[in-house]
């Protein structure tokens, strides 16, 4: 029962409706991701802050401790590779989307 009650929350957390009017502030592109990365921007830090901040908030709400073990680099690698395969989506949508699940996957083997 504790499982299915937390994959429902789970759910309705992740499954925001796209006719929904959220805004949502410190939105980053991944191209503006990438370029950051490549051209050593001063947006790189805000980026990383951003980024490891969100991903963070999504641990906390999930009450998941996916980050453990887990260093900052090996997180901006990842997203590096994310945008690289996904130019037109955000950092927030590949760690909403992907990099948690693919982190609860880790530490739940």
């Amino acid at each position: 029962m504790k499982v299915k009650l937390i994959t429902t929350m789970l759910f309705l957390t992740f499954s925001v409706s796209p006719s929904l009017s959220i805004e949502v502030r410190g939105i980053v592109q991944c191209g503006d991701w990438v370029k950051a990365r490549t051209t050593n921007s001063d947006l790189r830090i805000a980026f990383y802050n951003s980024f490891v901040g969100y991903i963070s908030g999504i641990a906390v709400g999930s009450n998941e401790d996916i980050l453990s073990g887990i260093n900052n680099e090996s997180l901006y690698l990842w997203m590096d590779n994310y945008c690289k395969n996904n130019p037109l989506s955000t950092i927030q949508e590949g760690a909403r989307k992907k990099l948690y699940f693919e982190l609860l996957d880790k530490i739940k083997k």
